[in-house]
């Protein structure tokens, strides 16, 4: 499936690689380094899929997560959570606010895409 993504991430490397993996994929692929900048793309614009980072300066992707849930129309847009941080309670507090699920930093372009297709793909009946 090919998804319009938002990735939401303070480093600029990270940004620069989930884009050329995602688009190498045939996503639609948008960035911004920070939260603010990500509610203002979402009202041009509404991604199939959001990719967080969870550890940001001032707005964390915890701080999006609980924003995210005032704004119906993009409630639900799954999320996943990304993050170098080890912390099994980050990630579960993270799922208590909505993510659908979690990668660990670093990452590899398979992950990635395990973790992307997980969400977007409908599971097969068998």
């Amino acid at each position: 499936m090919v998804a319009d993504i938002l990735v939401i991430d303070d480093d600029p490397v990270i940004l620069r690689l989930m884009k050329l993996i995602l688009q190498l994929e045939n996503h639609t692929v948008t960035t911004v380094s920070n939260v603010p900048a990500a509610f203002a793309s979402m009202q041009t614009s509404k991604p199939d899929l959001i990719c967080c980072d969870l550890m940001m300066p001032e707005i964390s992707g915890l701080d999006f997560l609980w924003q995210r849930r005032d704004h119906p129309q993009l409630k639900e847009i799954p999320v996943i959570v990304i993050s170098g941080a080890d912390e099994p309670e980050l990630f579960e507090h993270a799922r208590e606010l909505g993510a659908a699920t979690y990668l660990e930093k670093p990452f590899t372009k398979g992950g990635l895409m395990a973790k992307i297709d997980g969400v977007l793909l409908p599971p097969v009946a068998g």
